[in-house]
């Protein structure tokens, strides 16, 4: 775990906890994050998933998730964060997403919103060639059986902006309708699509507009709580 401290002290600080992607780690991440912190005037703490860098432990969903858990208490506990945004990045929206919708969450109040960058809907809408072939009736099953991203988001009760590169090949961009169309009416915010853009691109071809729409969104969700 490390943390980009990027603005003052003040215990109403904006704080970002974020959750990086399947090809990461702290290590490689840390730049992003501390242009992230630089670039939104806030903190950005970020976590290894189990078997990541230098991280113990075996990856599974139910390990990522307790990790995301026990980062969200660090925010909570040792940073003291009373307005924290969750920030989930690829394989990282799945995490992010189950915060949105843990009870915790719902219960402490001090996750204010979930930014998802090129999300998927579920783990197995990734695999878009089986997608193709497979008939819809098949895919709830085995939409249920890793990370089912919009199935938990029906639940969530923190504002929703998602981002997603139109030609992603990787995460194909029907990924982020469906999972937008599955966010509850009251915290889902209009999705950015990038035209041009694939999966790890959006920020190195639209600097401005990547930056500019969400601190409107955190902008936007903070006026609403005022």
């Amino acid at each position: 775990m490390f943390r980009c401290a990027k603005k003052s002290n003040s215990i109403d600080r904006r704080v970002g906890l974020f959750f990086h992607g399947n090809g990461d780690d702290l290590g490689k991440c840390e730049p992003y994050c501390t242009w992230l912190a630089e670039s939104l005037g806030m903190d950005i703490v970020a976590i290894d998933y189990p078997g990541y860098g230098h991280s113990t432990g075996e990856l599974n969903e139910q390990s990522v998730f307790e990790t995301a858990l026990l980062a969200y208490r660090y925010c909570r506990d040792h940073m003291g964060a009373k307005n924290l945004v969750l920030i989930g990045k690829s394989l990282g929206t799945g995490p992010a997403v189950y915060l949105t919708s843990h009870q915790m969450i719902k219960d402490n109040k001090i996750v204010t919103g979930c930014v998802l960058i090129s999300p998927f809907a579920s783990g197995f809408r990734c695999l878009k060639t089986i997608n193709t072939y497979l008939p819809e009736s098949n895919k709830r099953f085995w939409d249920m059986q890793v990370m089912p991203s919009y199935e938990v988001i029906k639940t969530a009760e923190v504002p929703v902006k998602i981002l997603h590169g139109i030609n992603d090949t990787v995460i194909p961009v029907e990924n982020a309708y469906m999972l937008h169309k599955h966010i509850p009416l009251a915290y889902r915010y209009d999705p950015t699509l990038f035209p041009f853009c694939g999966h790890n691109d959006i920020e190195s071809k639209n600097k401005v507009k990547f930056l500019a729409d969400i601190l409107s969104f955190l902008n936007e969700i903070e006026l609403e709580q005022d």
